[in-house]
């Protein structure tokens, strides 16, 4: 599996690039994501562009969440330099010192979609946060939060699909990101209340003479709340991004929906140890019913609520 470049006059780099773009789709592949079905639907080029740009998300995803915390720090650094440099070297020096991994697939989709910088460096700031801080004051607090670690992969992707519609649809897609990182919060309420994480917002919690499960709870509703609007408000962007990418935007955001779904219709579920999921068959059908209504055109505008 290749991706069409335009540097056919360097075969070494040329074939260097393919291979690290094979080496992407098979790290998506066996990843078990949520995103991967949704990427799977893309045309071959953007497919790989996606596959490229999950390689580096989940990169720096894992570097948060292994060792302790200064050296997890210090390792996000670093990554987020090897970035820079790489991304500011020539194909030369990008075949020389990054010719591993996923490296120079990214450097090609990040340069071939034009992609800002920006948005990676947000990512950064987000998962420093996630080393850093083990609570947030204000749904504010939580929505810069989620904007980085979330949205900022919304605003890349639609660079890659294509999209109309200028910084409206940017917004949109932001609206997105916020909708699916929330639902991702809640899913783990458990895993993250005994890592000493608290990402529900503290001022959602009510008096402390309630108890810490119907403190939680309390929280939880109002933050399904937000969730929801979110995905309300969200829900004109499948109208704006190009047919490219519309499969791919569909599936993902209907996956996470509907796990969001057995969360807002039994909130307590996300204080067992048990994990909520999607299983593989409803995904499959998630797939299947989506590229029907997309290609029969069955559906006007997508509903989230």
């Amino acid at each position: 599996m290749t991706n069409d470049l335009k540097t056919k006059d360097k075969p070494e780099y040329a074939e260097s690039v393919n291979q690290s773009y094979q080496y992407c789709a098979n790290l998506a592949r066996n990843s078990k994501s949520n995103f991967y079905y949704g990427m799977l639907l893309t045309p071959q080029k953007k497919r790989m562009a996606m596959f490229a740009i999950y390689a580096w998300m989940r990169e720096i995803d894992d570097i948060a969440d292994k060792e302790d915390i200064a050296s997890r720090k210090k390792h996000l650094l670093s990554y987020y330099q090897t970035t820079e440099e790489l991304l500011a070297a020539d194909e030369d020096t990008a075949n020389a010192n990054y010719n591993n991994k996923f490296w120079l697939a990214f450097r090609e989709t990040m340069l071939t979609y034009a992609i800002p910088k920006q948005h990676l460096a947000d990512m950064l700031k987000g998962q420093l946060q996630s080393v850093e801080q083990k609570s947030f004051a204000t749904f504010e607090d939580v929505y810069e939060y989620c904007y980085r670690v979330a949205s900022t992969v919304g605003l890349i992707c639609i660079k890659i699909w294509g999209y109309e519609g200028g910084e409206e649809t940017e917004k949109l897609a932001e609206y997105r990101g916020i909708a699916l990182q929330l639902t991702n919060i809640l899913r783990d309420v458990y895993e993250d209340q005994h890592a000493g994480n608290n990402y529900l917002p503290l001022e959602y919690f009510p008096s402390l003479q309630q108890s810490q499960e119907k403190a939680l709870l309390t929280a939880i509703d109002k933050l399904i709340e937000k969730a929801a609007y979110y995905y309300e408000l969200s829900a004109p962007l499948e109208q704006q991004v190009d047919k490219d990418g519309l499969l791919c935007l569909v599936v993902m955001s209907k996956i996470y929906h509907d796990l969001f779904s057995k969360i807002r219709k039994d909130p307590f579920s996300v204080l067992k140890k048990q994990p909520i999921k999607v299983s593989g068959f409803k995904k499959l059908y998630i797939c299947l019913t989506s590229s029907l209504r997309i290609y029969t055109n069955l559906s006007s505008r997508w509903q989230y609520n």
